[in-house]
């Protein structure tokens, strides 16, 4: 009975053969391991909710001799401090402050950059005899500081709604008098602003009352 002729297979069609079972079981793992590319993308355009640290703005009982601290979760090892006049934060290289005013009237916390991060948002007032309100974030990831003012024309204030960090806009000097208009709190270009405010200067003499 003749014997069969089998040839073995060459060195190269082995390796071949192996690293396809090895390419399709990697593959099949990161199947597993990997939600689809759709829910990652919604996870990361989702956007943190803003939330309110303190506000005195509309409330007469400021503790002008007070302090309050406060430790976020995204900033470990950092204690934030607010007093009347400044916001700092204290971590093991010592304390820096962030926000100064007379006074810092609220703080707000809210990722602006989309970064994941929150900044710190606080309505100041700002100036010696002529005096003026604005919006200041902080980016403490960054260190980066952005203000919000139109000094002599406008004042600006914070306000949560609905979990979407607002500005309140006025005529100066009567920054707690009737809104001119409202808008979101947003770092756009590289600057602070507020999504549909228009902050157009009145020309001299075209001042309304």
């Amino acid at each position: 009975m003749d014997k069969l002729n089998l040839k073995k297979p060459s060195r190269m069609i082995v390796i071949l053969a192996a690293l396809a079972v090895v390419l399709g079981a990697c593959f099949a793992l990161s199947r597993i391991l990997s939600p689809p590319r759709v829910e990652m993308k919604a996870a990361y355009e989702e956007k943190p909710a803003s939330y309110k640290w303190l506000d005195y703005y509309f409330d007469e009982q400021m503790p002008w001799d007070g302090s309050l601290e406060l430790e976020v979760p995204e900033y470990p090892g950092t204690v934030f401090v607010w007093t009347p006049y400044e916001v700092k934060a204290v971590d093991g290289g010592g304390e820096k402050t962030l926000i100064s005013g007379m006074p810092v009237w609220n703080v707000y916390l809210a990722d602006l950059t989309g970064d994941g991060l929150p900044e710190l948002c606080a309505t100041v007032s700002f100036g010696s005899g002529i005096v003026d309100e604005r919006i200041i974030a902080y980016d403490y990831a960054a260190g980066n500081l952005y203000e919000l003012q139109d000094r002599m024309y406008y004042d600006y204030a914070l306000y949560l709604d609905n979990g979407r960090l607002m500005v309140r806009q006025t005529k100066y000097p009567n920054p707690q008098g009737d809104a001119l208009a409202t808008g979101e709190l947003a770092i756009a270009d590289g600057k602070l602003t507020a999504i549909g405010i228009d902050r157009t200067r009145p020309e001299a003499g075209m001042e309304t009352d």
